[in-house]
């Protein structure tokens, strides 16, 4: 049962991130970080609590505006280099827009904001340091407003 649950999770990520994401879609083929996609209806079963692990409690008005969220995490020093080497590339490439970038010594976090067609944005929080780094991409309508609730 586990087995077929993986494999059906794996399915399912895999034709998710081909149609949303270039960054999740390769992020999605490296062996060796970890991830999580949570779809638009799996996000809207969460309810009124709003509490996604990784990320904290988010507003029910935020989260019916995400079409899905992938979190992708490395935590050993050689898969760490090529998750932070991977999503640099497709930062630069894509042309994402930095929004906020903190570091602190060794510990950095960045967001990042692409725009999609109709009104659609990839957002990006690209956060780690020597021991670990984590990319959680957010896609759908989202407003100012509702990252401003992500981030409480």
């Amino acid at each position: 049962m586990k087995r077929l649950l993986t494999i059906l999770t794996m399915a399912t990520l895999t034709l998710s991130m081909s149609a949303q994401s270039k960054l999740a879609s390769e992020l999605g083929e490296y062996r060796g970080f970890s991830s999580v996609y949570i779809s638009k209806a799996m996000l809207r079963m969460f309810g009124s609590s709003g509490k996604i692990d990784g990320i904290g409690k988010v507003s029910p008005k935020a989260i019916n505006n995400l079409d899905g969220i992938y979190i992708f995490s490395a935590d050993e020093s050689s898969y760490i280099g090529q998750l932070k080497s991977v999503t640099k590339k497709h930062v630069d490439k894509d042309k994402y827009e930095l929004l906020m970038q903190n570091k602190d010594g060794e510990d950095f976090s960045n967001i990042y904001m692409r725009e999609e067609k109709k009104g659609k944005r990839e957002l990006v929080l690209f956060a780690g340091g020597e021991d670990e780094v984590s990319v959680i991409i957010l896609i759908g309508d989202i407003s100012l407003e509702d990252i401003q609730e992500i981030n409480k």
